[in-house]
């Protein structure tokens, strides 16, 4: 191994081994053995000194022979004692030879002494387990279907069926629903002025009433889940009726926590943040339960220049301001980081906002939408008016501005939420992991004097397809009828 004993130590450090042996010092050892390995004593002894100590073991009449424990060399095994513990070392010869000295092995086989460590099961998928050499990509559904729904508001429902018995078939059809939860689930805890914001559900019937419509995760960052006391109360609903949610929580870390759930072999991500609030007991801090927020901010302008022709000249009395709104850098930010953040752990990301005043789309909507696609979104899910706003298109991903209501039938001040038309978003997946390959539709939806959404064909809703056609075009996204669906695609 080295012509030079001198040069050892640097060339065969490791080779040959050097094994001292002494009688057995434990009662489960037949023998104990010292290893001299890279010129230090070893912490316990390596398998292939301890397969040679016991082919050792065998010869007849040698050192080992004469140390071993009594019995030893009648059992097939050589139980060799070090530092760590016991090495168990299974051993069978072959019949002997008589015309030679040698002694062959049938076997010589060793187990560990490590501690066990860890125990526990992996899943691993039939195709994998299978060896066809498909990546998980590759063993994605060639076909999912995912929902959206506006505000769903169960204040005064007494009956769980009600709300989506006419729409449950459609909903159950597809693979996840994700909707706005614009109500709390819970009662308050005195008499309540319906001057006073929140909206009040029953919490055993809301919950069921969610699980009947497969609302597989609801976001509840908006201006009607209010209050730290109502917040809470309404996430111990969710949480005891095991229906995911986001947007609020205990603290702004918690509020801002994401949902993932898997369905159809797909992970989905959601998260959601709301510009629509109160500047007292409403957004999430540190330390106090809350919504998570991303203020926008506005500004007024005098007409100072005219920016295009239809603008008055400065001197007429009565010429109203320029109305400008931008989202806060801050909690874009975070907004932003957070779908970063998920991006990785799901294969369709959702970011839903609780936005908008009116019919219009404002600048600060278009900026938090956009952000959130560069993050990583694959869809952004808007609501907060009580109307159908533009679909659009922002690289290849698509925006839905507004959903308008789900299931709203009593609002604010006790008024009746009458004749309203909302959209239920759909994506359809065929094999593309994104929503940028994804099939994007809607259908219209309304509800009854009995508080029943039922879904509307778009023959029926004329006005609102031409309205949205024409706005939607302006925002980058073709829309067109077919059959009972509306489809979208990028200009």
């Amino acid at each position: 191994m080295c012509a030079d004993w001198e040069l050892v130590d640097e060339q065969s450090p490791g080779l040959p081994f050097v094994i001292l042996v002494a009688p057995p010092t434990h009662d489960a050892a037949d023998l104990t053995v010292r290893v001299i390995f890279m010129n230090r004593c070893h912490d316990s002894i390596a398998g292939t000194a301890a397969v040679g100590v016991a082919a050792c073991s065998r010869i007849p009449n040698s050192v080992l022979s004469e140390i071993l424990r009594e019995g030893t060399s009648e059992r097939n095994a050589v139980q060799i004692g070090h530092p760590e513990g016991i090495m168990p070392i299974s051993i069978r010869t072959k019949a002997a030879d008589q015309a030679s000295d040698l002694i062959e092995f049938d076997m010589l086989a060793f187990e560990r002494t490590s501690r066990r460590i860890m125990s526990g099961s992996v899943f691993i998928p039939k195709q994998i387990w299978n060896g066809d050499g498909r990546t998980r990509k590759e063993m994605l559904p060639q076909k999912t279907h995912l929902l959206m729904t506006g505000d769903i508001n169960l204040l005064n429902v007494d009956d769980s069926t009600e709300p989506f018995r006419r729409v449950v078939d459609s909903l159950s059809a597809a693979d996840i629903v994700i909707s706005n939860l614009e109500c709390v689930l819970g009662m308050p805890e005195q008499a309540y002025s319906i001057q006073h914001e929140g909206l009040f559900a029953n919490p055993i019937v809301g919950a069921e009433a969610l699980h009947i419509g497969k609302i597989a995760a609801v976001g509840l960052a908006n201006n009607i889940n209010y209050g730290a006391r109502n917040i809470l109360g309404s996430i111990a609903t969710l949480d005891k009726a095991g229906i995911p949610h986001t947007g609020a929580g205990a603290n702004i870390e918690a509020a801002r926590k994401p949902v993932i759930v898997e369905r159809g072999g797909r992970k989905y991500g959601f998260l959601q943040r709301t510009s629509v609030y109160w500047p007292t007991d409403h957004a999430a801090d540190a330390t106090g339960a809350g919504v998570a927020p991303l203020p926008g901010h506005t500004a007024c302008e005098a007409h100072m220049y005219r920016y295009h022709s239809k603008i008055p000249p400065v001197n007429r009395p009565g010429i109203p301001p320029l109305v400008t709104t931008w989202a806060d850098p801050q909690y874009l930010a975070m907004f932003t980081d957070d779908i970063k953040s998920l991006r990785p752990q799901v294969d369709v990301l959702i970011a839903s906002c609780h936005w908008g005043l009116g019919k219009e789309v404002l600048t600060y909507m278009e900026q938090i939408a956009k952000a959130a696609i560069d993050a990583g979104a694959d869809v952004v899910m808007g609501h907060g008016p009580h109307h159908p706003l533009p679909i659009s298109f922002y690289n290849q991903k698509p925006i839905f501005y507004g959903l308008g209501s789900f299931s709203f039938h009593m609002g604010h001040l006790g008024l009746a939420h009458g004749d309203w038309v909302g959209l239920l978003g759909s994506l359809e997946f065929h094999e593309e992991n994104s929503a940028g390959g994804a099939k994007v539709s809607f259908r219209f939806v309304r509800h009854n004097k009995d508080n029943e959404t039922y879904l509307s064909h778009p023959e029926d809703e004329k006005d609102t397809v031409a309205m949205l056609t024409a706005t939607s075009q302006k925002y980058g996204a073709t829309l067109w009828a077919d059959g009972d669906s509306i489809y979208a695609k990028p200009s």
